[in-house]
């Protein structure tokens, strides 16, 4: 997905955050209650949390979709630095326009990532927060904004506050309304009922015709503790749209790492512990070593050190 993304679909009201993938459990159910009343006030900023892979955005959508800012652009601004961009000038512009809230003028801005946000970022979104303004590099003037921000954050803040990493006053700010995204383990039988939506889109994808799950395999979904969450789920669907030889997926097909006792039997020593974990959670999210390093709550570079100094071929 594109770091800017629009939407204009959806209707302003009770029911417009309906969305499949999001389930139906009781958990999912007070996350979409608290959904519906915070899109009824335009300009409530959110916080959103939950494990790695719970599908923030998702929920962010939703409350863009039941607010009165529906038809109006909801646009994705990723906070995690990356090489060769300038984030902040690509959030808040430059003089010559430009920039993500611009963008978002009227509609939505969803921060994903916000722990990792810089001090100078957290800074300006602190005076935007405060004041409705901004002021793009470069420019002699500020600029007002009409738009919602919805945060979201796999750390605690609080605990980011603590090491000097985040700023209080911007926790107080962002904090108006936190909405915690419950696991996929705590939602019971969404995880088939999420399974089956998924598998009509991958096997659409595809270009194959699946007609559902055995037994064996919806009890597989149930027992297993998907630590990657919804990203580890639609990972095990594709793989099993792809690879199943029959049009019904069986539990063999979704390849799933068993969950009870991954410690090694022999050596408990803290190097074979960790080199067991490591080796079950990247089976766990096929071999991806960004949601490895997500679930296992680690940098992918030291994720990259650890696969060197374990002789891990991933």
């Amino acid at each position: 997905m594109s770091p800017r993304e629009s939407i204009t679909d959806g209707e302003a009201g009770v029911g417009a955050a309906h969305d499949p993938l999001l389930g139906v459990s009781p958990a999912m159910r007070r996350v979409l209650e608290q959904v519906e009343r915070v899109a009824r006030t335009p300009r409530t900023t959110v916080l959103l949390c939950g494990e790695a892979g719970v599908e923030t955005e998702r929920v962010a959508r939703a409350i863009h979709r039941a607010s009165a800012r529906a038809n109006a652009p909801f646009v994705v601004a990723h906070c995690v630095a990356r090489e060769g961009c300038d984030f902040e000038v690509e959030l808040f512009g430059a003089s010559d326009g430009g920039g993500l809230l611009a963008a978002a003028e009227g509609g939505t801005i969803f921060l994903d990532a916000l722990d990792e946000l810089a001090p100078t970022a957290q800074a300006k979104l602190l005076r935007l927060l405060q004041d409705r303004a901004y002021r793009p590099l470069g420019a002699n003037e500020d600029r007002r904004a009409d738009v919602r921000v919805i945060a979201a954050t796999h750390r605690s803040l609080e605990e980011r506050v603590e090491r000097g990493a985040f700023r209080e006053d911007l926790l107080y700010r962002v904090n108006v309304l936190r909405i915690v995204v419950p696991a996929l383990r705590e939602r019971g039988d969404d995880v088939v009922a999420l399974a089956r939506e998924l598998l009509g889109l991958r096997a659409a994808e595809c270009g194959r015709r699946m007609h559902g799950f055995t037994a064996d395999a919806e009890q597989a979904l149930r027992r297993h503790r998907w630590p990657g969450n919804m990203r580890e789920l639609d990972n095990a669907i594709e793989r099993a749209v792809l690879f199943a030889r029959e049009e019904r997926i069986d539990a063999g097909d979704l390849a799933l790492a068993p969950d009870a006792n991954f410690l090694p039997l022999g050596d408990r020593s803290l190097r074979a512990v960790e080199e067991a974990l490591i080796r079950r959670v990247l089976a766990e999210v096929g071999g991806n070593k960004s949601r490895a390093a997500e679930v296992l709550g680690i940098h992918r570079a030291t994720l990259h050190n650890k696969l060197q100094s374990l002789a891990i071929d991933a």
